[in-house]
């Protein structure tokens, strides 16, 4: 069979090809100047407009040397805190004596602007005066007495806040303040007063769980039969972000008693070591640690919810 006849091209394609314009040579050639160009010849470059002249040699006669100079190590300075010397100016700011009359107002300002610059370094009479203040601000009647009702919140507010602050300045810090305070107790009476908001429980419980950072603090509160205590206040009725904040301290504290009991059992077993001792002791140290162990790594990798004061929410899982 004969092959079919070709067709001709379309229109359409005939009609794409005439809207394609031709392109414009490019030439290089005219388009780059030269430098040996004559119009760029007779151009003069006076060097003397600048201030240095750049063809000028160095000459080491002329030069004037200056001495080295010797750095010291920063490391050996005593660099200036700039909070700490603003803490300075407030409390000297501040009425000396004890808060009275037209002066509670001032002072309810002044530990206000002090908690927003701790934690930080401290001297000694900076701690002592605001340990001093602590006292003042949680004074229940102190707050009572005055002038203005808002004053009345703000002076409890002010005064919670300002011993979680200095609790969280260090543990010589902590340790002082208990010992001059006994902040433990305090913050719970003050938890214990009537008609006592939510947002404030919950502020007095997070300065506790900031003041048994430490050791020798959580040692004092157990001391004072403060495990006890947050066991009546947990059993008592109490809001749901309440209960969640009492129940987080009491896990703190089981598991400083976990931690102490695994470093005895630990430490026992290391004085066994190379003496005869009986099977059934041994077996039950190494459960014991075992046991604490488990507690501990379970309370560590889930410590936002076992162990934590959050400030605007009740943590939940999913």
């Amino acid at each position: 069979t004969p092959p079919p006849p070709a067709l001709p091209p379309t229109p359409q394609a005939e009609d794409h090809s005439l809207d394609v314009e031709p392109f414009e040579p490019i030439l290089s050639d005219e388009e780059i100047a030269d430098d040996s160009d004559p119009q760029f010849q007779d151009m003069d470059y006076d060097f003397s407009e600048y201030p240095d002249d750049p063809l000028k040699t160095f000459n080491p006669y002329t030069c004037e040397l200056q001495p080295l100079l010797h750095l010291s190590d920063p490391a050996n300075e005593l660099l200036p805190d700039v909070a700490a010397s603003r803490i300075s100016e407030v409390l000297r700011s501040a009425p000396a004596e004890r808060i009275t009359g037209a002066h509670k107002e001032v002072w309810v300002h002044s530990v206000e602007q002090l908690v927003t610059l701790l934690p930080c370094q401290l001297t000694d009479e900076c701690v002592d005066q605001m340990i001093s203040w602590v006292e003042v601000g949680l004074d229940f009647s102190e707050a009572l007495n005055q002038p203005q009702p808002g004053y009345k919140l703000r002076h409890i507010k002010a005064g919670v806040r300002l011993a979680e602050a200095i609790c969280r300045c260090g543990e010589r810090v902590t340790e002082r303040l208990v010992a001059a305070v006994d902040v433990h107790q305090r913050l719970l009476d003050l938890f214990h007063q009537e008609y006592m908001a939510l947002s404030i429980k919950l502020m007095i419980l997070r300065s506790l769980d900031a003041a048994l950072r430490y050791r020798s603090a959580v040692e004092h509160f157990l001391r004072a039969q403060g495990y006890r205590k947050l066991v009546e206040m947990v059993r008592g009725r109490q809001l749901a972000r309440v209960q969640f904040a009492i129940t987080s301290l009491l896990r703190k504290l089981n598991v400083y008693e976990v931690l102490n009991k695994l470093n005895r059992s630990v430490g026992e077993l290391v004085m066994e070591d190379g003496k005869e001792s009986e099977t059934e002791t041994a077996e039950i140290d190494l459960e014991n640690i075992a046991n604490s162990l488990e507690e501990i790594v379970r309370v560590y990798n889930d410590a936002p919810m076992l162990i934590s004061q959050p400030k605007r929410f009740l943590p939940v899982s999913a």
